[in-house]
Parts: C-alpha cells; sequence; structure tokens
C-alpha cells in the first residue's frame, strides 16, 4: 500500500473546517473521522494507536503508530524543504508535568529526524502552561482562544529558525 499523499484545504472542504479561513493554506495528510471509532477507516486505527496511553489495552501499537506517522509524514515532504525546516511539535492536551503527558507528536517528529539522511531542526519552541481537558475525551473542545492563551513560547530556541511567510 502506497503512502497517503498530502492535500490542500481549499474550496471544495473548506466548509468542513470552520476555523480556517480562505486566505489560510493548510495540508493535511490524512482526515480522522470523529466519533466513528477506529475500526471505521485505515485513518481512525492510526489515531486511535497513536493516542494509547500507559496501561491501555493496545498500548503495544503506538510504537508502530508513531513510525507509521513519521514515514508518510517524510515521504510527502520534500527533503530539500525539510533540510532547511524546523518542525515544532504542538504540545497535547496535558503539560509536561502532568503524569498524562504524551510525547507522541515530539517522537514523530524525533523519528523523522532519525529517518533522514542529514540533519534535521526539531525544537519544542511550544509548551503549555496548564494542562487541559483532552479534546477526544469531551464533547467541551478547548477553544482555539483557550489553546493559544496556554501556549507558551521559547524564545531562547527561536535563534536561526527560519522564518517562512507562504503568500
Amino acid at each position: 500500500m502506497s503512502s497517503p499523499r498530502f492535500q490542500k484545504i481549499d474550496e471544495t472542504n473548506i466548509g468542513d473546517h470552520t476555523r480556517i479561513l480562505k486566505s489560510d493554506r493548510v495540508i493535511f495528510l490524512r482526515e480522522y473521522t470523529a466519533q466513528k471509532g477506529f475500526a471505521f477507516s485505515d485513518t481512525n486505527g492510526l489515531i486511535s494507536n497513536l493516542k494509547k496511553k500507559k496501561g491501555d489495552g493496545g498500548y503495544r501499537y503506538k510504537s508502530r503508530a508513531i513510525d507509521q506517522c513519521a514515514t508518510e509524514i517524510s515521504n510527502g515532504l520534500n527533503p530539500d524543504w525539510l533540510k532547511t525546516a524546523c518542525l515544532v511539535p504542538i504540545p497535547p492536551s496535558k503539560c509536561k508535568t502532568d503524569e498524562a503527558f504524551d510525547d507522541r507528536i515530539l517522537r514523530i517528529c524525533n523519528v523523522i529526524a532519525a529517518k533522514a539522511s542529514f540533519a534535521v531542526d526539531v525544537r519544542e519552541i511550544i509548551t503549555q502552561a496548564d494542562s487541559l481537558r483532552a479534546a477526544h475525551e469531551s464533547n467541551d473542545r478547548p477553544s482555539v482562544e483557550e489553546l493559544m492563551a496556554n501556549y507558551r513560547f521559547d524564545d531562547a530556541l527561536c535563534d536561526n529558525v527560519r522564518l517562512l511567510a507562504i503568500r
């Protein structure tokens, strides 16, 4: 089976994404279908395995899901771009001091870096001040404003990061 390809949010699907503006440029690799369970699609199964917590049944599938995500993302990226990029994992719902903290996105970025034949810049520039409720475990999702207010940016880690403005 071949890797999925990156797709764009455009006029045909922007209506499915209420917080994205027409002026935003967004690409995605897979699309999760909420409230359908792991058996609904390959993507739902992958995300279900990615979200496994220690002690959950099937936790052994988490590392395989992290590796699969890293491989699919790597396969979809232009290596010349990746050589100049900085991968910044977005934090999960729990802050680092919370016993339920899950570093799966950082782990995906680190696997991408490990698989590359060149140095890949991975930096935890964004962290969270406080733990929030997990969006997938509640009908009351944190708003974008709540998430942004809770993010902390480590300016010291931004030295020599190339800023990319896409127009």
